[in-house]
C-alpha cells in the first residue's frame, strides 16, 4: 500500500517478479482507521485442524487480535476467542493423538517491539479450538506465566507482566503434556521452556536462562528448543543456542546443547527459529535460523540443516530475507512431505540485488532457494505466521 497526497491508500502491483504459485489473502477482512489502514493485525499462529482431510478447517491467532477460525479454507471466518482473558495470541497446537485438544499461548514474543503485548498464559479448548478454557488462572511458582503485571517498560507500549509465549508444542502420544517457550522479560530465570505434565494445570521451568523462541517435539521422546534473546546471551544459566532433549517423555526431561563445526557460536547467536521435519522419526531432519547478536537480531547469520538430528549441520544457501528484522520476522518450516522442502519467511528485506521477498523456498535441502512470493512492503508490515 502507499498513501496518496489526499491521505486515501492505493495498493501497489509486485514489482513484476515471476512467482510459480499465486497468492491470495484470504482474510480476515482488513479494518479501517489508523495511519497504516486499511490492514489487517499480524498474524502470529496457524494450525491446521489433522482432523479435516480436506485442510480446510484452520485456526489462526492474532498479535492482539484474539484467535479466528475457519472451516472453508478461509472463506470466512469466525472470532472464537474474543471472550478469552487475553487477545494477544503468541502459538496455537493441536495434540496430535487426540486433536479434539488444542492449546494457544497467549502474548505476543518479539524481543521488545513497541505494541507487544503480554498475555495470560496458556489457553485450552477440547472441542477442536470453538471454545477455550484458561488453563491455571492462580499466580504461582507453578502458574508462572500471568502475573505478577506491571505498567513499567523499556520501551513504548511493552510492559514487563506476564508472559509471552512464542511456542507451544503437544507430545505427540500424550495430550496433557505441553511445551512452552516463553518471555517475560529477555534473560533470567523465569525465562526459558515450560514443561506440565497435567495440560496446563501446573507448569515447570525445565530448560530456564534465556528468552525462548521456539520448542517442539521431533518424536514423543525427542524434543528441540532454542533459547535466542535477541541481544545475545544474557544472565541466565543456559545461554542462546539450539537445545536437544533425548527423554522428552515427562516434565523430569532434561537439554542439552546442540553444538557442531559449522553452527555460529553460542556469543554470536540472537534470536533463533528451527523448523523440525513431521517426519523426524525417520528422516531426522531440523532447520535452525539464526540471528546474529551483533546486530541485535537485526540481520540473520543464516539457516543451517541438519539430517541426522543434530549431530552435523551444513550451511544452507538462504539469502538474509529477514533484515532488518530478524528479531520478529524469522520462521523456518519443513514441507509435511518431503524434508527437503522448507520455507523460509522474513520482512520483505532485499534478496540479493533489489528484489524483496516475503517467503523463499528450498526443494533441496537448502543447496538453493528460490522466490516464492515477492512484496513491496516497509519495515512495519510483518510476517509472523510462524506456528
Amino acid at each position: 500500500m502507499i498513501r496518496r497526497a489526499d491521505g486515501t491508500i492505493q495498493a501497489v502491483a509486485p514489482l513484476g517478479l515471476a512467482v510459480s504459485t499465486a497468492w491470495s489473502p484470504i482474510g480476515p477482512a482488513p479494518t479501517s482507521g489508523g495511519f497504516f489502514s486499511p490492514v489487517t493485525g499480524r498474524i502470529t499462529a496457524i494450525a491446521v485442524d489433522p482432523t479435516d482431510a480436506t485442510g480446510n478447517t484452520v485456526l489462526i491467532g492474532g498479535a492482539q487480535g484474539g484467535i479466528w477460525r475457519t472451516t472453508d479454507a478461509g472463506t470466512t471466518w469466525t472470532a472464537v476467542g474474543d471472550q478469552n482473558v487475553s487477545l494477544a495470541m503468541g502459538s496455537i497446537a493441536f495434540a496430535p493423538s487426540a486433536p479434539a485438544t488444542v492449546y494457544a499461548g497467549t502474548g505476543e514474543q518479539a524481543s521488545i517491539g513497541a505494541d507487544v503485548y503480554y498475555g495470560e498464559g496458556v489457553l485450552k479448548s477440547t472441542d477442536g479450538g470453538q471454545t477455550w478454557t484458561q488453563t491455571c488462572t492462580t499466580p504461582s511458582a507453578t502458574c508462572p506465566f500471568i502475573g505478577p503485571f506491571s505498567n513499567s517498560t523499556p520501551f513504548e507500549f511493552f510492559t514487563l507482566g506476564g508472559a509471552r509465549i512464542s511456542y507451544v508444542a503437544v507430545n505427540p502420544a500424550n495430550p496433557l503434556m505441553v511445551l512452552a517457550a516463553t518471555q517475560f522479560a529477555l534473560s533470567g530465570s523465569r525465562e526459558g521452556v515450560y514443561c506440565s505434565a497435567d495440560g496446563g494445570g501446573t507448569w515447570t521451568n525445565v530448560l530456564p536462562g534465556q528468552m525462548a523462541t521456539f520448542v517442539g517435539f521431533g518424536t514423543s521422546s525427542v524434543a528441540f528448543a532454542a533459547l535466542g534473546d535477541p541481544f545475545g546471551s544474557g544472565s541466565g544459566a543456559n545461554p542462546n543456542g539450539i537445545y536437544k532433549s533425548t527423554n522428552a517423555t515427562s516434565c523430569s526431561m532434561t537439554f542439552a546443547p546442540v553444538t557442531g563445526a559449522t553452527l555460529p557460536a553460542s556469543s554470536a547467536m540472537g534470536r533463533i527459529d528451527l523448523g523440525i521435519s513431521p517426519n523426524f522419526a525417520t528422516d531426522a531432519t531440523v532447520y535452525a535460523s539464526v540471528s546474529s547478536a551483533a546486530t541485535q537480531s537485526s540481520t540473520n547469520l543464516g539457516i543451517w540443516v541438519t539430517v541426522n538430528g543434530g549431530t552435523a549441520w551444513t550451511q544452507t544457501a538462504a539469502p538474509d530475507i529477514c533484515q532488518q528484522q530478524c528479531w520478529y520476522d524469522n520462521v523456518v518450516k519443513v514441507d509435511p512431505n518431503n524434508k527437503n522442502i522448507a520455507f523460509f519467511g522474513g520482512s520483505s528485506a532485499g534478496e540479493g540485488t533489489a528484489n524483496p521477498a516475503w517467503v523463499i523456498r528450498t526443494t533441496n535441502g537448502g543447496t538453493s532457494l528460490g522466490l516464492r512470493h515477492p512484496g513491496n512492503c516497509r519495515r512495519q508490515c510483518r510476517i509472523a505466521s510462524r506456528r
